[in-house]
């Protein structure tokens, strides 16, 4: 019988202890669809995903205003990535 890969994948990733590694590439992936979703295309493209820690996601920004654009807007990228399945209680932005 086959197994689509995207299944597979996951179940060992959990079981070789790289889950944490699955879900940052995963939101790496899907960085700027979350952005957009949840702030609107102009906030596309001025960061990146950078390490997931402890349930804290670090993200750099193009600069220090990006940086505190997106802090003033933390909350609503928080639900975002909620509805996105993924476990993260704070974001730490940095430049």
């Amino acid at each position: 019988m086959w197994v689509k890969i995207k299944k597979i994948i996951p179940q060992k990733a959990r079981r070789f202890g790289l889950d944490n590694e699955l879900k940052i590439l995963n939101l790496k992936n899907d960085w700027n669809k979350i952005v957009a979703e949840a702030l609107g295309n102009k906030f596309k493209e001025k960061s990146e995903t950078v390490n997931l820690k402890s349930d804290i996601l670090y993200v750099r920004c193009k600069n220090a205003i990006w940086a505190g654009e997106l802090q003033i807007r933390k909350e609503k990228l928080l639900e975002t990535i909620k509805d996105h399945k993924i476990k993260i209680k704070q974001i730490k932005f940095i430049f």
